[in-house]
């Protein structure tokens, strides 16, 4: 299970060292999937606790010290492409991102009043640690993952491009965008 007893303290310690919380990006997560009839308790609660509580508990922990400056700020999320699309053995992967979705989206309108953004990038597979292990050499020698088969630009995502999305909404050139899920995914949801 996700401990939450932490965040607090994480907010704390990033106003000790810099004064103050303009933005934040909160970026955990775990996959776990399979066939729904071979999941179990211990796998959705593993997945939600990760994806989906932690999110918010650090939500709640960034807006309080947002509010107490009083001068806005930004919060991106990580949810996921297959958060707006299905695909086999991802179910409770899809959910817990899906609920990141809609919890950045009501919060974008509740804490717009106060000036804080809320948005989420929806990615497709992206070259990580976790996604590594499940990437392969297919056509051509370009990378393939199961879940990146049919993306119209024929290769999967790197961190950088999700850390430059995130870095712009972080941003004030982002200074109107909020409430949204910025989809990253090579045209895959589209296809």
């Amino acid at each position: 299970m996700a401990k939450t007893s932490g965040i607090s303290g994480l907010v704390t310690e990033v106003v000790s060292r810099y004064g103050r919380l303009d933005c934040a990006f909160n970026n955990a997560g775990v996959s776990g999937g399979g066939p729904i009839e071979t999941l179990d308790e211990k796998t959705w609660d593993s997945v939600i606790d990760t994806n989906l509580k932690s999110a918010f508990f650090c939500l709640k922990a960034q807006v309080i010290q947002m509010k107490a400056q009083g001068t806005g700020g930004s919060i991106v999320f990580t949810a996921s492409a297959l958060a707006n699309i299905g695909a086999v053995g991802t179910s409770i992967y899809s959910a817990s991102k899906g609920g990141v979705v809609a919890m950045a989206r009501a919060a974008a309108v509740e804490l717009g009043p106060a000036g804080i953004r809320v948005n989420t990038i929806n990615p497709s597979v992206t070259l990580t640690p976790m996604t590594a292990p499940r990437v392969t050499k297919g056509v051509a020698g370009k990378l393939e993952h199961p879940f990146g088969v049919g993306i119209p630009l024929g290769r999967l995502a790197e961190a950088e491009e999700m850390a430059q999305v995130a870095a712009f909404l972080l941003s004030d050139r982002s200074s109107y965008i909020n409430g949204q899920a910025i989809v990253v995914d090579g045209g895959q949801t589209a296809a």
